[in-house]
């Protein structure tokens, strides 16, 4: 026996090789969690239970440790937890090679949790001894299990930063006072100059004041930011799919762009980050004060809220 990865499986988990979440500040989901993990869109795999092992707030991902109740599959790389440490009704091992960035969004229902890491948990079996070993077979079909449930977050995190839009209501005199909409709009105005935003037409066209109103200079300043960055305006549009409600806004223009964006945007990019106000956002039970799920034609959407009025500002 021996503690080396063969290297034809090596080769097999590098062509596959997943990116890791990367490091920042938690959330509520911790590592250590042992959580359900399920896919971006209904039934487009079977859920399983995952340990996570890192967690970035500002990415809205975790990095997950695919589990399995098959124990008797174990080999010297995977890593056996027992029913003491998670008081379940039956023995999990950890497949540490099996690993992935998921959404926070297919995190749900935290069924245990480890106070311990992987590489304190002995290991679960003997080294697998060549490609004709049946449990490789089934170590392909586990990775083969992980990558259809995260192949959404592990393709966007490749590509880049989730999409930042400008939320149309943080811009609404009748909904924000005056010192909100400066602070929105001068934000706004920021994060257009530096192409980090997209500003929904619909929010622009809403702003009409007199020109002795305190807001109107900042107005005019974001307009002028838009003028001269048309490719970051998002156009007004009425589809009429608009997903699920994400707040309780009568006719929510957010929910409109967010419709029209998702529309333009390629299958697998599903987390996009809303620059907003914190408090034209209603408290959720939710393991993220953050993060919102948004469903439009039964494809499942992470919402990032990236609050303007928060100590730090993470659209910075």
């Amino acid at each position: 026996m021996t503690g080396e990865r063969a290297h034809w499986l090596t080769a097999a988990l590098d062509r596959h090789k997943s990116p890791q979440a990367p490091t920042g500040p938690s959330s509520s989901i911790q590592p250590g969690d042992i959580r359900r993990l399920d896919p971006m869109d209904f039934e487009a795999a079977p859920s399983r239970l995952a340990l996570i092992t890192d967690v970035d707030a500002v990415t809205g991902c975790a990095s997950v440790t695919l589990l399995s109740p098959e124990t008797e599959n174990g080999s010297n790389l995977d890593r056996f937890v027992g029913t003491d440490l998670t008081g379940l009704p039956y023995d999990l091992i950890a497949l540490s090679d099996v690993s992935g960035p998921a959404w926070f969004v297919q995190l749900h229902h935290r069924v245990a949790s480890l106070d311990v890491t992987l590489d304190e948990l002995p290991a679960a079996g003997v080294a697998l001894r060549d490609d004709k070993d049946a449990r490789w077979t089934w170590k392909e079909d586990e990775l083969d299990q992980l990558i259809q449930l995260t192949s959404e977050c592990r393709l966007q995190l490749i590509d880049g930063e989730a999409i930042t839009i400008a939320d149309p209501a943080a811009l609404d005199l009748d909904v924000v006072d005056v010192i909100d909409h400066l602070r929105a709009s001068q934000a706004f105005t920021r994060l257009l100059e530096q192409e980090k935003v997209l500003l929904p037409a619909e929010g622009l066209q809403q702003l009409d004041v007199p020109t002795v109103h305190p807001a109107h200079d900042s107005i005019q300043a974001l307009r002028f930011t838009a003028y001269r960055h048309k490719e970051q305006l998002l156009p007004a549009s009425h589809p009429s799919d608009t997903g699920s409600p994400l707040r309780t806004f009568d006719d929510d223009p957010l929910q409109r762009a967010l419709a029209s964006l998702t529309g333009r945007l390629a299958d697998s990019t599903r987390c996009i980050r809303v620059a907003s106000l914190a408090f034209l956002w209603s408290p959720v039970q939710d393991d993220d004060p953050h993060v919102r799920e948004l469903l439009i034609s039964g494809r499942r959407h992470q919402i990032l809220i990236a609050p303007l009025d928060a100590p730090e500002d993470i659209c910075a």
